[in-house]
This record gives C-alpha cells, structure tokens and sequence, in this order.
C-alpha cells in the first residue's frame, strides 16, 4: 500500500526537448505547466455560467462515478450546471443521494467548431494525430477530446488511458486533485490497474489555468474539488508510437468501437457529430 506521495514537479512551461524527455518510457514523469493557458481566449470565455448560455441546449450523459459507471441519466447542458452549483437542491441531486453525477463524455468540438479556436495543445507537445485528414483529424477530435464537468466530489477512478495514448489535461473552472502511479519500470507494458495502485503515488491539485501531462504508462485518478471544467486530449507521438501499435493489435474490438461512436450516439437519442469544419489540435 501506499503510504505517502510525492509532490509533481511545476514549471511554467517546456520545450519540445524536454518534453520528450518526459513523456520518455525510462524517464517518464507526470508534470505541471502553470503559464501554458495564459493566452488561451478559452480562459476568460469559458466557464460553467458561459457554456449554459451558450450551449444549454447540448445533451449530456452523466454517470455516478467515470470509469466505474453503474448508473446513467441523460440531460439538457443548462439542467445539469444548475446541478453542479448545487447538487443537494437540485431534483437530480434527490434521484440517488450521495452521488455526485458526472459529465464524462462530453466532447462539443464537432457540434461547436469554433470552440476549437479558442484554445491550442501545449506548444511543446508533438502530436501526430494532428496530421490526420480526409475526415480522420473529426474523428480524433470526438474520440480523443473532452471536456468533463461535474460538482465538486465527483471521481475519475483509476485507470490507463487508452491505446497507451499520452494526455494532456487543462483546469480552466475549479480545482481538481490528481493522484498518479509511477509505472513498472521493469515491465513498461504492464497495465493492471491494482498493481499500479501499489506503487509509488504522485499527486498534485490542478488549479484553474494550470495543465498537467499525463504519460502513457502512468495510471491515474482524479476528484474535482470545487464545481469544475476540465479540458483533455490524448495524444500520440515517437516516444509512445510502439506501445500504442501493440495496444490496438491488442484490443481490436475496442478501436473498431472509436469508429462506431456516431451508432452509439443515435442508441442514446442523440444527434450524430457530423461537421467537416473541425480540425486537429
């Protein structure tokens, strides 16, 4: 078990040398950036009480706990940050007591195009993803970018992010804790979350404006700790591209399900993300 941790490093940002250096396997390590937002129009535009006005409208799934989900609601944007303001007031905060309603899959890119405008990945990170066209650079944007809004005690249990992807996670409401596990350096393709939860624990609080990168081999959880927007890509380069390539051999079902996410949209009532105006960030 775990009987402390350790505090990740903060700098104001990283070069693209030392950001390689990071996200390499035998160095890899989780860091902070607390200048990396500051010219982002997101930061001043977007807020809980900007986006009810703005997109109110827009259908959320919300579940009682990411990555754990046993229970799920759909609802209008603008029902649900009333919720996140006040979750004990509000009539979904009286369905199930004590859960804390999650919007965990909420990715309003396609829908909203010019959001995409309004912010830029961290200039140090190489993202190959980005070179993806001919309808491909839509579908990385719905299947690889989120923001997730949720009332403070809301939960990310721990996990590994998908195909080994690397991520980058930016607080632009609220404050969130992180807790992160140092990887099996003797093993860099091992991913049984209870393993990792025995290992070396790092965490940090995420202030608003603040971005941390996750490296691909580091499982991670999170707990928002005021009403809270965060904003997250994955994202792929050399120092990952191997583990990456095993991964989809691996779980094939999985990546053939990131091309049937419009199917599963339309089971859930919602409309599909169709839009050839969005582009790789």
């Amino acid at each position: 078990m775990n009987t402390g941790s350790n505090e990740i490093e903060r700098v104001p940002t990283l070069s693209r040398e030392q950001c390689k250096e990071i996200l390499a396997g035998e160095t890899s390590r989780p860091i902070v950036l607390t200048e990396e937002t500051k010219e982002w129009k997101a930061r001043s535009r977007w807020s809980l009480a900007s986006f009810k006005q703005r997109f109110g409208g827009d259908s959320l799934i919300l579940t009682d706990d990411l990555g754990n989900a046993t229970q799920f609601k759909k609802r209008p944007l603008a029902e649900y940050i009333d919720y996140v303001q006040s979750p004990e007031q509000h009539s979904l905060g009286q369905i199930a007591p004590g859960i804390r309603w999650y919007a965990g899959f909420y990715s309003p890119f396609s829908l909203h195009p010019e959001l995409l405008e309004e912010f830029q990945a961290p200039t140090c990170i190489d993202n190959w993803f980005r070179f993806l066209q001919a309808g491909m650079d839509e579908w990385y944007i719905r299947g690889f970018g989120w923001l997730l809004i949720g009332p403070s005690g809301t939960k990310s249990a721990a996990h590994f992010d998908l195909f080994d992807t690397h991520a980058w996670t930016a607080q632009l409401e609220g404050r969130k804790r992180f807790f992160l596990y140092e990887p099996d350096r003797s093993d860099p393709y091992n991913r049984d979350v209870d393993a990792a939860l025995q290992r070396p624990l790092y965490e940090t609080v995420l202030n608003t404006g603040e971005l941390l990168i996750i490296p691909n081999n580091w499982c991670h959880a999170a707990v928002s700790l005021e009403p809270s927007m965060t904003l997250t890509f994955n994202f792929l380069n050399e120092t990952n591209f191997g583990p990456f390539l095993k991964s989809l051999y691996e779980d094939r079902n999985k990546w053939e399900s990131k091309f049937a996410a419009d199917d599963l949209r339309m089971k859930l009532g919602m409309p599909p993300k169709s839009s050839t105006t969005a582009k790789a960030v």
